[in-house]
């Protein structure tokens, strides 16, 4: 949802379309960059540990965002760092399960459930930009940003 939302948000407090393009890019770049690297890094660590604390992570960085909007604060600079570090953790866990979920599925039953993952998936690729940009036009960004973060508890604890 936040990957989505977040352009829509920089949006309506620029009003232009370019700064939020160059925000939005600016706040993936480091995710670019550094997943070679932490993919290396997350093969000599346990995956289930790394996917959790980068779920506590998340949750920790959504709550703060959160806040800073709750108090009406909306600097350009915090949000695109937090940004930027959601980003590199989102994709940080995403891969770690993605390797935890291919060690602890036997090799016999692979294929039916990476069948079931893949249906899931699609329906999240295709309904979470829906539904955000739904949420976020009736509740605004405030609301998407602890929607998350609620989600990451749950996460990090049904993975815990």
């Amino acid at each position: 949802m936040y990957p989505v939302v977040l352009p829509l948000f920089i949006l309506k407090m620029t009003n232009s379309l370019a700064i939020s393009g160059l925000f939005f890019t600016c706040a993936m770049l480091p995710q670019m960059f550094l997943m070679p690297l932490v993919g290396v890094w997350i093969e000599k660590q346990s995956k289930k540990t790394v996917a959790v604390l980068g779920l506590l992570g998340l949750l920790t960085l959504t709550t703060i965002e959160f806040i800073i909007l709750l108090l009406g604060f909306k600097p350009l600079i915090v949000i695109g760092i937090i940004s930027a570090l959601m980003s590199l953790l989102a994709a940080t866990v995403e891969l770690a399960t993605k390797v935890l979920f291919t060690e602890i599925v036997s090799k016999n039953q692979l294929e039916k459930y990476n069948g079931l993952k893949s249906v899931w998936d699609n329906i999240a690729t295709f309904g979470a930009p829906m539904l955000s940009t739904v949420i976020y036009g009736f509740f605004g960004f405030k609301f998407v940003a602890l929607l998350c973060a609620m989600m990451y508890l749950i996460a990090s604890l049904v993975l815990s």
